[in-house]
């Protein structure tokens, strides 16, 4: 009979330490296995101490704590799809930059075909330039076409 008390004991205990959060030898969930195995006796002990087991699942009943692996596995996913706005982000922003890039390409071109005329010409000379609106050359570094010509 002392043994009984022993495991008895010892499966309070364990069940005090997991309910508690402070478990010694597992990591803390809520579960049969977890129980025996934090109260150091064989599953066929516990399975003896029917008390014990009918408190255990009043407390626990139905509850599911998470596995420390389901709080990471939700880590996990929830840095993927930050990773993939940053990923989709950079890569408008490089789109962005592309046609910047380009635009200003095209306007170097141009202000050096000015440059080029201004000299090739009388320094009096009126040199005829197109107005464009800025969108213009926008949509036109955008659709490949030179934004110089107009």
């Amino acid at each position: 009979m002392p043994t009984r008390i022993t495991s008895e004991s010892r499966l309070r205990s364990a069940m005090q330490r997991l309910l508690n959060g402070k478990a010694l030898f597992t990591d803390g969930t809520l579960s049969k296995k977890n129980l025996y195995t934090e109260a150091q006796v064989s599953r066929a002990t516990m399975n003896r101490e029917k008390e014990v087991l009918a408190e255990w699942d009043s407390f626990v009943g139905s509850v599911r704590t998470p596995h420390p692996s389901d709080t990471t596995s939700r880590e996990v996913q929830t840095d993927k799809v930050a990773l993939r706005d940053a990923t989709r982000a950079l890569r408008e922003t490089r789109e962005q930059l592309s046609a910047a890039i380009m635009l200003i390409a095209s306007l170097h071109r141009d202000n050096d075909d000015l440059r080029r005329r201004v000299h090739s010409r009388n320094a009096t000379g009126i040199v005829p330039i197109g107005r464009r609106t800025d969108q213009e050359l926008v949509s036109d570094v955008v659709n490949g076409r030179d934004a110089g010509t107009g």
